[in-house]
């Protein structure tokens, strides 16, 4: 009697763990894409905005060090300059008139250096190069942006808390219509 309730017992214990697994992939496939990592492609759609957080040293493989000390720098990927370049299209799922014209408008937010925005807008310059608001055409031709990022030199206090440290920001890109 003891062996088939020990039984029972596991073979519940089982049930439950692969109902719960086959209800958790259920419910990430429904909210697929809600994270995704960029490529420096963006797609955007009318009404919508879409925040790309962006981390500097990952995305250009480089060690951003102050202007002017390149030549100093102990890191042997060591640059004054990083330039980040994204390539924005306009797509619509509704039915909309294919070559429509539209304005897309691209901002810079939450610049922080380890997730210090004190530190992030202080030491960390990020500039939009290309135009911050240009004409988009919907399924045309990609507009590219480019990002220029440069770190100005700390003072003696903050230099432990900014040196090789992760610069941060996001990137808004959004689309409206003319």
């Amino acid at each position: 009697m003891f062996k088939s309730k020990g039984f029972i017992i596991v073979l519940l214990s089982v049930l439950v763990i692969v109902i719960s697994g086959f209800t958790f992939a259920y419910w990430a496939n429904s909210v697929k894409d809600s994270e995704k990592e960029v490529d420096g492609n963006v797609e955007v759609g009318t009404g919508q905005e879409v925040i790309t957080q962006v981390n500097v040293t990952s995305q250009s493989g480089k060690t951003l060090v102050p202007i002017g000390r390149a030549e100093d720098s102990n890191e042997a990927d060591a640059v004054e300059v990083v330039h980040l370049t994204y390539t924005v299209t306009w797509t619509e799922e509704r039915s909309a008139a294919e070559g429509t014209i539209g304005i897309l408008n691209t901002e810079i937010e939450n610049i922080a250096i380890d997730g210090n925005n004190d530190l992030g807008t202080t030491y960390a310059s990020v500039e939009i190069i290309s135009s911050k608001v240009s004409n988009i055409m919907l399924d045309g031709e990609a507009v590219t942006v480019t990002v220029k990022v440069t770190l100005n030199e700390p003072n003696r206090e903050d230099y432990l808390l900014v040196a090789g440290k992760n610069i941060t920001f996001d990137i808004k890109f959004g689309v409206s219509v003319q």
